[in-house]
Formats: C-alpha cells, sequence, structure tokens
C-alpha cells in the first residue's frame, strides 16, 4: 500500500509541473484509488499483534456501546502492570506507538513514541518504550504542568480498566 502512495504522490507531482503526462495520470490514478480504499486498516494491526503476543505481552481491544466496531484499528498492550497502545495510521500500511498515562492538564494522555513504523520494524524494546514515558518528557522536569501535577502512570491494567475513560464507557475489553 505504501507503494500506491508513493505512485499517486509522483504522478500527482509530475502532473502539476508538466500537464502533457496528464493521460498517464489519468490511466493509473483509478486503479491506485481503488487499491487504497479497498485496504483493511486492521489487517497489519492483527499481524502486529501476533508479533507484539509473541513477546509474551498481552493486547485489548475495547468496544464501545456507542460504536460497535468488529475490525479492530487500535489496541492496548500489557503486560499486565505496564500499559502501551498501538494503532494503524490512516493508511494501513504502519503502526503508530503511543505511551499511556493518566490524564494530566498539560500532558494529556500519553506521548507519542514512534509513527508509521512497518511491521518488520515491530521490537520489543519498542513495546518496552510505550510502557515508560520518552527521554524528554521526564516526570521531574516536562511533567510538571501548570497546576504543578507530575504526569502519573497507572498503577496496572487492571487499574486503567477501572478508572479510565474507557473502563466507564465500555461495552466490553476483547483480548486479541
Amino acid at each position: 500500500m505504501r507503494v500506491a502512495k508513493v505512485i499517486l504522490i509522483f504522478f500527482y507531482t509530475l502532473l502539476s509541473k508538466n500537464l502533457h503526462i496528464s493521460f498517464i495520470f489519468y490511466i493509473f490514478v483509478p486503479v491506485i484509488i481503488k487499491q487504497l480504499k479497498t485496504m483493511d486498516r486492521s489487517t497489519i494491526l492483527l499481524q502486529a499483534v501476533e508479533v507484539v503476543k509473541s513477546f509474551g505481552y498481552r493486547c485489548f481491544f475495547p468496544r464501545y456501546a456507542s460504536t460497535f466496531v468488529e475490525k479492530p484499528t487500535y489496541c492496548f498492550i500489557t503486560d499486565g502492570t505496564n500499559i502501551g497502545y498501538m494503532q494503524s495510521n490512516d493508511w494501513g500500511c504502519a503502526l503508530d506507538f503511543t505511551t499511556i498515562h493518566k490524564p494530566h492538564s498539560k500532558n494529556g494522555c500519553g506521548f507519542g513514541i514512534a509513527d508509521d513504523v512497518p511491521l518488520d520494524k515491530v521490537t520489543k524494546e519498542l513495546i518496552e518504550q510505550t510502557f515508560g514515558n520518552p527521554r524528554w518528557a521526564n516526570v521531574r522536569s516536562y511533567g510538571v504542568g501548570s497546576n504543578n501535577k507530575p504526569i502519573i502512570k497507572y498503577a496496572s491494567w487492571e487499574d486503567y480498566i477501572k478508572n479510565s475513560l474507557t473502563g466507564k464507557i465500555c461495552k466490553e475489553i476483547v483480548e486479541l
């Protein structure tokens, strides 16, 4: 799918600079758009879940009552204590990884760790990074917001389910 995106951008760039190749653009664009529309964002996520599980971690997908989705495009990763977040990107060809912490007025509920990671680059070290905070978000320096409260991690997966927004509006949590 990444190739289709690159080809589409290439032809668009050529078209915008040289109108003589517009016929090529009109031949290939419908084919590429059809391929992009048929992508299933859950495919790469489910493949990544298998990789993550091979490292000994568990993956969970919350199903919300308001939007019951059969095919997950994101999930939570845990070792029972630490929690991370993984989702397929908008094109369904790579993954994004984020930390999880208790809501903070300055720093939200997590920090982005890595974006657009191909499936073959998912490592145990990357997963472990989602369990912590990035180096630049040191709890003592960056973590103190305008309300002078530090960034606080959830005590466990069960604590997250019980006390987070997910636990309050979630219909069920399914282990992948």
